[in-house]
């Protein structure tokens, strides 16, 4: 959580040293694009394994207020990602054992976002961001064991951010960004579970 709040402090003290005029106001926004959820490692007291996921989608709205090359909004987004297989060492799951089911991710973070203004119509920009996010395991099934599991947990959420934002008018903006979206391991009944997505999205916003 520490390396979080620095990279917040980081963005925010870019903001006050910068001198030239950006556009001001308020704006709401929609995203959406490819979703890919990490590699999971887990554990238990017999064995050890990693999950990997299908490439999924995300869909999120943003709401804000942008000072002059300082942002600072909320974001709550949706994300689903397939369960792909599960390879393990020790007693259960065979190697490249596939899966069944999907991994649901909700989150609401509060971000805050430097843009880089120049003279063109592109700015580049970075940015994090906490929240929350809950994390839901919808009918998990495997070949090896019977019946399925359904759980989820709420738990804190951290994610980084970087892309470019093309001015389309005085009143909308086109953005391409990448997020790096983690969480605190969530308890969600298979043991020493953990959670990170890498996200690249298209948006669009539009201030008021």
């Amino acid at each position: 959580m520490k390396r979080v709040f620095f990279y917040l402090m980081v963005v925010t003290s870019l903001a006050v040293v910068s001198q030239a005029n950006a556009t001001e106001g308020g704006y709401i926004g929609i995203q959406s694009g490819a979703a890919q959820a990490a590699d999971a490692d887990g554990a238990s007291s017999t064995n050890t394994w990693t999950t990997e996921y299908d490439l999924g989608f995300t869909i999120g709205a943003v709401a804000g207020y942008d000072f002059g090359h300082l942002r600072f909004e909320g974001e709550f987004a949706y994300q689903k990602n397939g369960f792909d297989r599960s390879s393990s060492l020790g007693p259960g799951l065979p190697g490249g054992s596939y899966l069944g089911g999907d991994l649901k991710t909700l989150s609401g973070l509060a971000n805050v976002i430097f843009e880089f203004e120049n003279e063109s119509s592109i700015t580049p920009f970075i940015g994090a961001g906490i929240g929350i996010a809950n994390l839901e395991v919808d009918n998990l099934r495997s070949p090896v064991f019977p019946g399925s599991t359904n759980a989820d947990d709420t738990v804190f959420a951290y994610q980084f951010i970087a892309g470019i934002s093309i001015a389309v008018s005085e009143r909308i903006a086109l953005d391409l960004s990448y997020r790096y979206l983690a969480t605190e391991d969530p308890d969600l009944h298979i043991r020493s579970y953990e959670y990170a997505s890498h996200n690249v999205l298209l948006g669009i916003r539009v201030y008021f």
